[in-house]
């Protein structure tokens, strides 16, 4: 088996362009996860926020989000030239067109995020690190007045239960 580092795609918004981008790899993960880890947390801070300033902040770190991913994971590009100049990843990010960095941005994510189906394979039943729930019933051990009996319900379940005072 011979494992590509990179993919290729045609654009679709830019007919005749071509780009490569980094597969990702077990190394590639990491790197990518700690240029961005912090950025990410700030970004989560400011999209709860109601206020202007918030809202341009988030705004802001999404588009440094994007700017890295970019700069992480865009290999090569063809058949575009810039002000004349054949272009480079790095000419792509400062002065490329927006519709083109995202198209790229969105492949890129598209490979660092895993399917349903690899996320699934990736919890083999023989090397799965998630602890097995304890064994016992769902009954609430705290509880003497018999409300739960049986099967719990959710949490919400139970607070609801609790303030109808049933």
């Amino acid at each position: 088996m011979d494992f590509a580092t990179s993919l290729e795609f045609n654009s679709e918004v830019f007919p005749g362009v071509r780009y490569s981008i980094r597969r990702v790899t077990f190394a590639g993960r990491l790197e990518l996860t700690r240029r961005i880890a912090d950025l990410l947390g700030a970004l989560q801070f400011h999209e709860a926020g109601r206020s202007m300033e918030s809202r341009a902040a988030a705004a802001a770190l999404a588009g440094e989000i994007d700017r890295l991913y970019l700069a992480w994971g865009l290999l090569a590009i063809s058949g575009l030239t810039i002000d004349g100049l054949d272009c480079t990843p790095d000419a792509v990010i400062l002065s490329g067109p927006e519709t083109l960095c995202a198209e790229i941005v969105s492949a890129i994510k598209r490979e660092c995020t895993l399917s349903e189906r690899e996320r699934k394979n990736s919890l083999s039943h023989s090397i799965s690190t998630v602890t097995p729930r304890p064994g016992g019933d769902a009954t609430n051990a705290g509880r003497t007045d018999g409300r739960n009996r049986g099967i719990a319900g959710s949490s919400a379940q139970n607070a609801a239960r609790d303030q109808c005072g049933r």
